[in-house]
């Protein structure tokens, strides 16, 4: 039965936590308005996915395998999986260094991947552009 696993924050079960900073006095408004950059936790299904540092207590100070820490708008957070690796593969894949909105830093300097523009790019004078990135600029870096 779920009710022995579920529905309240007690010692073994499971549980979702969602940490917010406090950006606003009602709490549902806080809700509302949160972005990634407001996330101090994230507990699912009993298990940290993400948040500070200094939540890192919870692993007893250091992360296990299959965790990495990242910044986040300054600060340094923990995650599950490895979304920096992630990141550096895309951009390995399409050439350039292609930013994620959906992910909310930037990966730690490493190598830059060769620089891959399509056949013909630079002879017709025009540069492909992929949905959320800016129109104006520089389009391909390293």
């Amino acid at each position: 039965m779920m009710e022995d696993r579920a529905g309240t924050l007690d010692d073994g079960k499971l549980a979702d936590v969602l940490v917010l900073k406090a950006s606003h006095d009602d709490p549902y408004e806080n809700f509302a308005r949160a972005s990634m950059q407001d996330i101090e936790l994230l507990v699912l299904a009993g298990a940290p996915i993400y948040g500070e540092a200094r939540f890192l207590d919870v692993f007893r100070g250091n992360l296990p395998e299959g965790y990495s820490q990242i910044e986040v708008g300054g600060r340094e957070m923990f995650v599950k999986g490895d979304p920096e690796g992630l990141y550096n593969r895309i951009r390995e894949k399409v050439g350039f260094r292609k930013t994620l909105d959906y992910l909310p830093f930037e990966p730690r300097a490493r190598e830059a991947p060769p620089d891959r523009k399509p056949a013909g790019a630079a002879e017709c004078g025009f540069s492909r552009r992929f949905p959320g990135e800016p129109s104006s600029g520089p389009h391909w870096t390293r």
